[in-house]
């Protein structure tokens, strides 16, 4: 996993100037070093991208996880506060192909929710798959 600040892929053209500067030679070498997580902040807005989307001819399968705002009022119009929660060994296996060993990956995505002043999981997604569960 790599741990940015901005993000290095995004899904609405206004945020493209927030990319991290030399975003595509630091994913190809992070793709090369054994990387399949890059996570990012920045624009307040939480999604999960597979990168091969935007670079095909990537080595091994890579998702961008972005960061929404866990507690801040600098939220988007359209995407709350959120976390992101990690599960490593849960029940959904990835292969990695470059050491031949089985690992598991689950991405949650939580929302608050005014009424119930909670977090609650909205989204669980396998990395295997790219899917939402």
């Amino acid at each position: 996993m790599v741990l940015m600040h901005h993000p290095v892929a995004v899904t609405r053209e206004q945020d493209r100037h927030n990319l991290l500067h030399g975003h595509q030679a630091a994913v190809q070498r992070w793709a090369a070093a054994g990387a399949d997580l890059v996570l990012g902040g920045h624009i307040h807005l939480p999604f999960v991208l597979p990168l091969r989307d935007h670079w095909p001819h990537l080595p091994r399968a890579m998702w961008a996880l972005q960061a929404g705002t866990a507690f801040s009022t600098r939220v988007r119009v359209d995407a709350g506060n959120s976390v992101n929660i990690i599960r490593l060994g849960a029940s959904a296996p990835t292969l990695d192909t470059t050491a031949g060993a089985l690992r598991h990956r689950l991405i949650e995505r939580w929302d608050h929710t005014a009424i119930k002043q909670c977090f609650e999981r909205v989204q669980t997604l396998s990395l295997s798959s790219a899917h939402s569960i």
